[in-house]
């Protein structure tokens, strides 16, 4: 799973480990921005970046991230589906494409999973909606590369690490700045008393 890259030095150091590695999975979040709009990757690791969106197995970028990579703007719900497609065709990456961002009624959460010319739509658990959670997308990714590593179809990874998000949504805890925090741990079930609390 690679998150953000940062650096030229980084971005063309992890391109030419890919291109050696060219059977190893990879989902690739596209990490462009901080939630506070703070630049992650430098203007000159660009072109190293975009060859390795082309080395990658599933991009997981949200409505912001797909805008930058395609330079253009996704209008509505229709348009973020044929986003998602577009960024499929040109990367020859499946797409992930997270709805956290979408300004839509009655759409934000909703992902939309572009595979092998296949839409698939993912609706957001109910804990989701009710938060505004911080850090959905890196454990998104995290769980979807988890679940492609023991050998589970995309679909079924991204469905997966969905509801494993879910869960992790609804053991969060409020951070000092007020932002959701999710809780993750090992745990196959939800710990007593742990649901909105701190963990000490």
């Amino acid at each position: 799973k690679v998150g953000m890259v940062g650096t030229r030095t980084a971005a063309e150091a992890l391109l030419h480990f890919l291109a050696k590695h060219r059977r190893l999975p990879v989902v690739l979040d596209p990490v462009l921005r901080s939630s506070a709009g703070t630049p992650l990757l430098a203007g000159n690791a660009l072109p190293a970046y975009r060859k390795i969106l082309g080395l990658a197995t599933v991009l997981t970028p949200n409505l912001p991230e797909i805008e930058k990579i395609l330079d253009r703007t996704v209008g509505g719900f229709r348009d973020a589906i044929a986003a998602a497609r577009d960024l499929s065709l040109v990367s020859g990456a499946s797409v992930l494409l997270t709805g956290g961002h979408f300004p839509w009624p009655g759409k934000r959460g909703v992902d939309i999973l572009y595979d092998a010319g296949a839409v698939t739509l993912l609706p957001p658990g109910r804990t989701f909606l009710r938060r505004n959670p911080h850090g959905t997308g890196c454990a998104l990714a995290s769980g979807i590369a988890a679940r492609i590593a023991a050998g589970d179809p995309l679909p079924e990874a991204v469905k997966t690490a969905k509801s494993l998000l879910e869960r992790h949504v609804a053991e969060g805890f409020p951070s000092a700045e007020g932002r959701w925090t999710l809780y993750v741990s090992g745990r196959t079930s939800r710990p007593a008393g742990r649901s909105g609390r701190r963990p000490s």
